[in-house]
């Protein structure tokens, strides 16, 4: 192998690396980004439960009249807790 073949050699082989490194680093922040995410979707959950524990059990008498918390259901694929108007006597 001569000089010249080395040189091309040494070249392929730094590129190699610097391609590995890149496909690494991607990868790397492919599994951070997903674990974000799966960590964001437990806190949204436990937000969601005790958002619905304190609007069902300790509901704040400002809001008893103002709200009414949909039934719990108990799933964790579900992305909203639904509040609705409790039907108003009319004042008039």
């Amino acid at each position: 192998m001569g000089q010249s073949d080395l040189h091309q050699d040494m070249i392929g082989r730094k590129q190699a690396v610097r391609q590995r490194y890149v496909e690494l680093q991607q990868e790397l922040d492919e599994r951070l980004k997903l674990r974000d995410e799966t960590r964001l979707d437990g806190l949204r959950h436990i937000q969601q439960y005790v958002s619905h524990y304190v609007l069902t059990t300790a509901q704040p008498s400002y809001l008893h009249h103002l709200i009414t918390v949909q039934p719990h259901r108990s799933t964790r694929s579900s992305s909203v807790i639904t509040l609705f108007r409790p039907p108003s006597a009319s004042s008039l």
